[in-house]
């Protein structure tokens, strides 16, 4: 019986620490929406960039991180080209 009130008590603070952490979460991230905003608009007008490239830089970064890891198929037969040509320098 102590289990089991011991059990509840914790996912009763847990729940209740978990809902705390999201409200600081969500009202951090207001906060920073609306300071930072305004120095990206700046910074992006001073460096002369339009938000199609913010968008454009951020498909292309979606494109590199699914291809990371992945090795193409070309690099893989040069790298067994390489070994093959330094194994043939040994021989001679």
């Amino acid at each position: 019986m102590f289990l089991d009130l011991f059990f509840k008590q914790w996912d009763e603070d847990k729940y209740s620490n978990l809902g705390t952490m999201l409200l600081n979460n969500y009202r951090q991230a207001q906060q920073i929406l609306s300071t930072e905003t305004i120095a990206l608009k700046e910074a992006m007008s001073s460096l002369g960039i339009q938000e199609e490239d913010l968008v454009n830089w951020w498909s292309e970064e979606i494109q590199y991180f699914q291809t990371l890891g992945k090795e193409p198929e070309w690099d893989a037969h040069a790298v067994v080209y390489v070994e093959l040509l330094q194994q043939m320098q040994e021989l001679e």
